[in-house]
């Protein structure tokens, strides 16, 4: 049976609408995996043992939340997992990624960072399928070590190594575009 640590920390893919609005929901990790048993073949070979040592949209997120992070992994006996989950927001993934895979350098499993472009209800949503590619590469033991697993749209799934993202520049994408059209 393959153990996994899962860590629900919020952001997109911990995200539900309501009246127009995203925000984090306590529950919202649960559906995660509600979706996975319902369209994975045998999840019978998976033991999760979920904790949720924070709850908020990644953009809310500040380095000392990383110390919060940390602390509930280490408090776990992380020896008896063959990886770890970490379900996280996609608008400060990158410098989260960073922290983790220079602090758990050493780690001896893998550890991944799944995010959700949408909420998970949203039919556009690539969580599940970024949280089927975690579990995937820990059940066949690819290789130790901090990653991201990500599909962009049309795109297959890459699995990224954790230390070597770089930040979504909105603001930028949004300024290259209007200086565009005004000239």
């Amino acid at each position: 049976m393959t153990k996994i640590l899962l860590v629900f920390t919020g952001g997109t893919i911990g995200s539900t609408i309501l009246n127009g609005t995203i925000n984090t929901s306590e529950k919202q990790g649960f559906k995660l995996l509600d979706l996975f048993e319902q369209i994975y073949p045998d999840t019978g070979q998976f033991h999760f043992n979920c904790i949720q040592p924070v709850q908020l949209l990644s953009e809310n997120l500040f380095p000392s939340i990383w110390e919060t992070l940390i602390k509930a992994i280490e408090a776990e006996n992380i020896a008896q997992y063959d990886g770890i989950i970490i379900t996280h927001g996609t608008d400060t993934l990158a410098y989260t990624a960073a922290a983790l895979g220079l602090y758990f350098n050493n780690i001896k499993i893998p550890l991944l960072l799944v995010s959700s472009n949408y909420p998970l209800e949203c039919s556009q949503a690539n969580g599940l399928t970024n949280f089927q590619c975690a579990v995937e590469f820990i059940r066949q033991r690819k290789q130790a070590g901090v990653f991201v697993p990500y599909k962009n749209p049309g795109f297959e799934t890459l699995v990224h190594i954790a230390t070597r993202l770089s930040s979504c520049l909105q603001l930028s994408v949004i300024l290259s575009v209007c200086k565009q059209r005004l000239f």
